[in-house]
Protein backbone atom coordinates (compact mmCIF):
# COMPACT_ATOMS: atom_id res chain seq x y z
CA UNK A 1 0.00 0.00 0.00
CA UNK A 2 2.81 2.55 0.75
CA UNK A 3 3.73 2.47 -3.26
CA UNK A 4 0.22 3.15 -3.99
CA UNK A 5 0.61 5.72 -1.70
CA UNK A 6 2.89 7.77 -3.20
CA UNK A 7 2.38 7.84 -6.50
CA UNK A 8 -0.33 10.18 -6.16
CA UNK A 9 1.92 12.55 -4.30
CA UNK A 10 4.60 12.44 -6.55
CA UNK A 11 1.82 13.15 -9.60
CA UNK A 12 0.90 16.33 -7.39
CA UNK A 13 4.70 17.08 -7.12
CA UNK A 14 5.41 16.92 -10.74
CA UNK A 15 2.19 19.35 -10.98
CA UNK A 16 3.01 22.06 -8.71
CA UNK A 17 6.75 22.21 -10.76
CA UNK A 18 4.86 22.30 -14.04
CA UNK A 19 2.65 25.00 -13.02
CA UNK A 20 5.73 26.71 -11.33
CA UNK A 21 7.96 26.35 -14.42
CA UNK A 22 4.50 27.51 -16.76
CA UNK A 23 4.11 30.97 -14.42
CA UNK A 24 7.98 31.61 -14.74
CA UNK A 25 8.00 31.19 -17.99
CA UNK A 26 4.94 33.55 -18.15
CA UNK A 27 5.96 36.16 -16.42
CA UNK A 28 10.13 35.99 -18.11
CA UNK A 29 7.76 36.42 -21.53
CA UNK A 30 5.78 39.21 -19.97
CA UNK A 31 9.19 41.37 -18.90
CA UNK A 32 10.43 40.26 -21.71
CA UNK A 33 7.53 41.64 -24.33
CA UNK A 34 7.61 45.39 -21.65
CA UNK A 35 11.48 45.56 -22.82
CA UNK A 36 10.53 45.08 -26.05
CA UNK A 37 7.66 47.76 -25.92
CA UNK A 38 10.28 50.12 -24.41
CA UNK A 39 13.10 49.11 -27.37
CA UNK A 40 10.42 50.01 -30.30
CA UNK A 41 9.28 53.30 -28.20
CA UNK A 42 12.72 54.41 -27.84
CA UNK A 43 13.16 53.70 -31.40
CA UNK A 44 10.59 55.47 -32.80
CA UNK A 45 11.14 58.62 -30.57
CA UNK A 46 11.23 61.38 -33.05
CA UNK A 47 14.61 63.69 -31.82
CA UNK A 48 14.10 67.17 -32.66
CA UNK A 49 17.42 68.86 -33.36
CA UNK A 50 18.44 72.07 -30.97
CA UNK A 51 18.46 75.08 -33.95
CA UNK A 52 21.87 76.47 -33.22
CA UNK A 53 22.42 80.22 -33.84
CA UNK A 54 23.75 81.35 -37.38
CA UNK A 55 27.74 81.61 -37.17
CA UNK A 56 29.70 84.25 -39.71
CA UNK A 57 33.12 84.33 -39.82
CA UNK A 58 35.22 86.13 -42.54
CA UNK A 59 39.23 86.10 -43.60
CA UNK A 60 41.79 85.88 -46.11
CA UNK A 61 43.95 83.08 -46.97
CA UNK A 62 44.57 79.93 -45.01
CA UNK A 63 43.71 79.22 -41.43
CA UNK A 64 41.41 77.13 -39.27
CA UNK A 65 38.40 78.28 -37.38
CA UNK A 66 36.34 76.49 -34.70
CA UNK A 67 33.01 76.05 -34.14
CA UNK A 68 30.37 74.15 -32.09
CA UNK A 69 27.47 72.70 -34.03
CA UNK A 70 24.15 70.96 -32.59
CA UNK A 71 22.85 67.71 -34.14
CA UNK A 72 20.63 68.15 -37.31
CA UNK A 73 20.51 69.83 -41.02
CA UNK A 74 23.72 72.48 -41.39
CA UNK A 75 23.59 74.58 -44.40
CA UNK A 76 26.99 76.36 -45.16
CA UNK A 77 27.30 79.50 -47.04
CA UNK A 78 30.75 80.31 -49.20
CA UNK A 79 31.95 82.67 -50.74
CA UNK A 80 35.99 82.95 -52.13
CA UNK A 81 37.45 85.95 -54.32
CA UNK A 82 40.66 84.36 -54.89
CA UNK A 83 42.01 82.78 -57.98
CA UNK A 84 43.47 79.41 -57.16
CA UNK A 85 41.78 76.65 -55.05
CA UNK A 86 39.33 77.22 -52.26
CA UNK A 87 39.07 73.93 -50.06
CA UNK A 88 36.90 73.43 -46.88
CA UNK A 89 37.56 70.53 -44.59
CA UNK A 90 34.82 70.13 -41.91
CA UNK A 91 36.32 67.96 -39.10
CA UNK A 92 35.14 66.75 -35.49
CA UNK A 93 36.94 65.89 -32.16
CA UNK A 94 36.39 62.31 -32.80
CA UNK A 95 38.29 61.48 -36.40
CA UNK A 96 34.88 62.74 -38.64
CA UNK A 97 35.52 64.91 -41.25
CA UNK A 98 33.44 66.27 -44.45
CA UNK A 99 34.34 68.10 -47.48
CA UNK A 100 32.12 71.19 -47.97
CA UNK A 101 33.89 72.89 -50.29
CA UNK A 102 36.75 72.06 -53.19
CA UNK A 103 36.89 74.77 -55.91
CA UNK A 104 39.14 77.07 -57.78
CA UNK A 105 38.77 80.74 -58.14
CA UNK A 106 36.32 82.58 -57.32
CA UNK A 107 33.14 80.98 -55.59
CA UNK A 108 29.78 81.48 -53.94
CA UNK A 109 27.65 78.43 -53.36
CA UNK A 110 26.28 76.01 -50.29
CA UNK A 111 26.42 72.93 -48.94
CA UNK A 112 24.24 70.87 -46.81
CA UNK A 113 25.72 68.99 -43.51
CA UNK A 114 23.70 66.47 -41.87
CA UNK A 115 25.75 67.03 -38.21
CA UNK A 116 24.99 63.68 -36.05
CA UNK A 117 26.18 61.17 -38.97
CA UNK A 118 30.07 61.56 -40.64
CA UNK A 119 30.10 64.11 -38.28
CA UNK A 120 29.58 64.35 -34.62
CA UNK A 121 27.78 67.52 -32.87
CA UNK A 122 30.08 69.42 -30.33
CA UNK A 123 33.58 71.12 -31.06
CA UNK A 124 34.35 71.08 -34.81
CA UNK A 125 37.05 72.69 -36.47
CA UNK A 126 37.13 74.30 -40.43
CA UNK A 127 40.38 73.76 -42.31
CA UNK A 128 40.29 76.78 -45.04
CA UNK A 129 42.76 76.56 -47.59
CA UNK A 130 42.53 79.74 -49.87
CA UNK A 131 44.71 82.56 -51.58
CA UNK A 132 41.72 85.37 -51.03
CA UNK A 133 39.29 86.64 -48.79
CA UNK A 134 36.30 84.61 -47.63
CA UNK A 135 33.28 84.09 -45.87
CA UNK A 136 31.73 81.34 -44.12
CA UNK A 137 27.91 81.36 -42.92
CA UNK A 138 26.61 78.21 -41.13
CA UNK A 139 23.18 77.97 -40.07
CA UNK A 140 20.41 75.07 -39.06
CA UNK A 141 17.93 74.44 -41.68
Amino acid sequence: MGKNVAIPFIIIAVLVVVVLAGLLLRISDDRSKMELRRVEAQATRVVTPVPMRPVEMKGRGDTVRHCNLTEGAKIFDLSHTGKRNFIVWLHDNHGGQVLVANDVGRYNGSDLVQVGRRIRSGPCSLEIKADGAWTIGIKSR
